[in-house]
């Protein structure tokens, strides 16, 4: 395959490299918004605020007459919630970058406009979730080149 043949619009209704983005925007904004709107449902209730004042004032006792912390009685470990998990969202980061990817390849190949934009809007928007200065930045660089192979028709 020559470097030109890279640059030949696909047929009509093809757009591998848009298509393959726009899977990789959905699965990485499902996992950026999954922690906000599932982990709280798995998260344990509160403790009411008169038991959580009077473990703290029989802490603040205990340290007032120098008593060994270690000898009191132990919590139970508090359940871990794997929606909460640091991985999530290096996962959802790297799905959003992929997105990214696929749709600067996708714009170099002239697929589809609509796929391309959704393909990046979709990374844009999982990053969002964790940097919005990077996620804006993106979205300009994004319209930048729009504008740019506007004008580069035109001329």
């Amino acid at each position: 395959m020559e470097s030109s043949d890279l640059l030949v619009p696909p047929p009509a209704g093809r757009n591998p490299a848009g298509w393959v983005g726009l899977i990789c925007g959905l699965l990485a904004l499902a996992a950026s918004l999954m922690p906000a709107w599932v982990a709280p449902f798995y998260d344990p209730p509160p403790r009411p605020l008169p038991s959580r004042a009077s473990e703290w004032l029989g802490q603040l006792r205990d340290y007032a007459l120098g008593a060994d912390p270690e000898s009191g009685v132990r919590q139970p470990p508090v359940p871990t919630n794997p929606f909460r998990s640091p991985w999530l969202s290096v996962a959802s980061l790297l799905l959003a970058f992929a997105a990214l990817a696929c749709a600067a390849i996708a714009f170099v190949r002239r697929e589809d406009a609509r796929m391309v934009a959704c393909t990046v809007a979709l990374g844009a928007g999982a990053m969002a979730g964790y940097s919005l200065v990077t996620a804006m930045m993106v979205l300009l660089v994004a319209l930048t080149a729009v504008v740019l192979a506007a004008v580069g028709r035109r001329a």
